[in-house]
């Protein structure tokens, strides 16, 4: 038996890589995730509205504005509220195949977790391809020739070279309709 690509409404990788996001429309993980990302900026958003005194919890640096924020810690934060809301097994945040299968949701019980790891490369250099279609090009680590961060021949700065303040990541004006 050869799965169809419509069997599942979902296909992950065993680490929820967040570089490969194949889920039908209206998933709710991805739905979770969003929803918890919209949160997350518009707090940050409201915290730089406050006096300096009062931005307790305001984040600093491109690991806790981007990647806490908006990146994988949120679509995993959207994980855990969906899979727990819906009633799948899992004690930890992510899981693994079979903990949904008696979700009361249709689309949470037809998640793909894939079983197959690539590694291309080897060692420190070697990448991970995802259910055997995608792989992170990480420019800083990802042992890529040729792939630059922000140099002359990029054509913006990577997100973790652009300073510490949350001013460089979030906007406080109205937004334009």
């Amino acid at each position: 038996w050869t799965a169809r690509a419509f069997d599942y409404s979902a296909y992950v990788g065993p680490s929820w890589s967040f570089e490969f996001l194949a889920y039908e429309p209206g998933h709710p993980i991805i739905v979770a995730g969003l929803n918890r990302q919209v949160a997350n900026v518009l707090r940050q958003v409201a915290l730089l509205n406050q006096p300096a005194q009062d931005r307790t919890g305001l984040c600093r640096g491109a690991h806790s504005c981007v990647i806490s924020q908006t990146g994988p810690s949120a679509y995993w934060a959207g994980v855990w509220e969906a899979t727990h809301r819906l009633g799948c097994t899992n004690q930890r945040q992510l899981f693994t195949a079979g903990q949904c299968s008696s979700s009361v949701s249709d689309p949470m019980r037809r998640v793909h977790v894939c079983r197959r790891i690539t590694y291309i490369g080897s060692g420190m250099l070697g990448r991970i391809m995802t259910c055997n279609v995608s792989r992170h090009n990480d420019c800083r680590n990802g042992g890529i020739q040729g792939l630059r961060c922000g140099s002359s021949r990029s054509n913006s700065p990577h997100y973790t070279r652009i300073g510490v303040d949350a001013e460089r990541f979030f906007a406080t004006a109205p937004l334009l309709r």
